[in-house]
């Protein structure tokens, strides 16, 4: 299951006890969330897009532009979640 807030790319770094040599986690990170990985690609794909440029030239106002971008790369990111939380269909063999 796809959650939204989960970590895209946690990690952790172990390290091993000198006088046990039992294996311990010394740092753990957890960084961006899904959504906003995927809002962040989304965006990046929006904004190297002709599709940009276009609003960008139609619009008076520069951060009304960047509004647009923001709102649809969010949204785009939450579909795909959305979508991916679906259950998955059968695939024939």
């Amino acid at each position: 299951m796809t959650r939204a807030h989960d970590p895209a790319h946690p990690w952790q770094f172990h390290d091993f006890q000198p006088d046990t040599g039992q294996q311990v986690v010394r740092e753990q990170g957890f960084g961006l969330t899904i959504r906003e990985h995927l809002a962040a690609m989304a965006m990046q794909g929006l904004m190297s897009s002709p599709f940009f440029e276009k609003v960008l030239a139609a619009s008076k106002d520069e951060d009304a532009a960047t509004q647009v971008v923001v709102r649809s790369s969010i949204e785009m990111a939450d579909a795909l979640i959305a979508e991916l939380a679906k259950p998955a269909p059968e695939v024939a063999p």
